[in-house]
């Protein structure tokens, strides 16, 4: 079975533009396949807003939305050291989410000054750095501009 969604244009970027009014804070998610509308559609209704960052699932979306959306991509999957040349050595615009002790040291070691979002362990458990770790890491993570921190 299947079914088609009709989506009124207009009224939809009016409830973005209402909502995103009340708290300009606010970073659309972009990732997988765009929720169906694909992910280069909505990178380019993103740049139409008055937000400074989009984020996305993994390093390899980046790519895709670059093209239509100039500003600031997060990166929602953990950098780490073992990715690919390509995943590991992203723009300065881009952020990258930390969730790991030895990631926080190696990209403090090995790119220092870039953007990244500290995610931390929630009881949910699916990675994270330790809240006991984060005395530890507040040297590497002065070499890092840290942008805030995440859970999940």
């Amino acid at each position: 079975m299947s079914f088609s969604l009709r989506v009124d244009g207009q009224q939809w970027r009016d409830h973005l533009a209402r909502t995103i009014a009340q708290d300009a804070s606010i970073v659309p998610v972009i990732k997988g396949n765009g929720y169906g509308f694909g992910n280069a559609q909505l990178a380019r209704e993103a740049s139409a807003l008055p937000v400074s960052t989009i984020a996305v699932g993994t390093h390899s979306e980046v790519q895709g939305v670059r093209e239509h959306f100039a500003r600031e991509v997060l990166v929602l999957s953990p950098w780490h050291p073992t990715l690919s040349p390509a995943e590991r050595n992203a723009s300065d615009s881009t952020i990258r989410t930390v969730a790991h002790p030895e990631a926080v040291v190696a990209l403090a070691k090995d790119q220092p000054g870039v953007p990244v979002v500290v995610e931390v362990l929630t009881s949910l458990r699916r990675h994270g750095v330790q809240p006991t770790d984060l005395e530890s890491l507040i040297r590497p993570l002065d070499e890092l501009d840290v942008r805030g921190f995440a859970l999940h």
